[in-house]
């Protein structure tokens, strides 16, 4: 059990506050769901579709792109993001959205053929729970797909808060790249994909990149660890953050991930 858990009530509140501008900011989660579905096997139809933390749909549109005749469920904390997907995939039959916890055992009596997680994982508290969960809802033959964070994500904050304040960014924990896979195997899941990636996003200041994170929702209250910082300490943690600009005064956003893709034994 986790000792000292995720605020789910604070974590599904910052995302809801974030929902109605989240597409405009989250260029690197546009990306990154792009990648886990191209990632999917060409051979892969699959009829009941699951999408973990939907958030405003940006998974969502790219699995009903590659798979436009599948029922898809689409889960969030956030009432706010649900809200966004309701409205943007207005009576259209085969899709439905519910405001919900994707650890909550109310789930496991879902029959599923995909269940599909990108960039959500890391607001689980129980994440290898939660993997043997949605693994039993997986019909023989059925997949799981996830997007995941690695550790090592976000080195520019990680260095300008370890500079400004003397003490390191702990309120994200982040898995390694081998902690998931077994994980995988341990529930039933042979593993077919394991691919990591970098994906660097570019924004005009480093204000606005480390604004980029309130405006997607991830500003890390409810996290364990986390310390709200004084005014004080966030202009000397801008003034480090912007060492990494570049000669246009351009600052980067540093994603590390893990595509996993894993079928259930037939």
């Amino acid at each position: 059990m986790n000792s000292n858990p995720l605020n789910k009530s604070a974590i599904a509140l910052n995302f809801s506050r974030a929902a109605r501008h989240y597409d405009t900011w989250a260029c690197a989660q546009a990306d990154i769901a792009e990648s886990l579905v191209r990632r999917l096997p060409a051979t892969s139809f699959p009829r009941h579709i699951v999408d973990l933390g939907c958030g405003t749909g940006l998974l969502t549109a790219r699995l009903l792109e590659r798979f436009p005749f599948a029922e898809l469920h689409g889960i969030d904390i956030a009432e706010g993001m649900i809200a966004v997907c309701r409205a943007r995939w207005a009576g259209r039959s085969r899709l439905e959205f519910s405001t919900g916890d994707a650890e909550d055992a109310c789930w496991s009596s879902l029959r599923t053929d995909l269940v599909a997680c990108s960039c959500s994982a890391q607001w689980f508290c129980e994440p290898e729970d939660t993997l043997r969960l949605w693994a039993g809802t997986l019909q023989p033959g059925g997949r799981m797909a996830c997007a995941l964070l690695l550790r090592g994500s976000f080195p520019e904050l990680e260095v300008a808060h370890r500079e400004s304040t003397t003490r390191p960014f702990e309120a994200l924990r982040l898995p390694d790249e081998d902690l998931v896979p077994p994980m995988m195997a341990d529930v039933g899941l042979d593993v077919e994909c394991r691919e990591t990636g970098e994906i660097k996003v570019w924004y005009p200041s480093a204000s606005e990149a480390l604004h980029s994170f309130r405006r997607i929702g991830a500003v890390f209250t409810g996290q364990p660890g986390h310390q709200s910082l004084h005014a004080d300490s966030l202009r000397r943690l801008l003034a480090a953050y912007g060492r990494f600009s570049d000669a246009s005064g351009r600052a980067p956003v540093t994603y590390h991930m893990q595509y996993l893709i894993a079928e259930r034994a037939r």
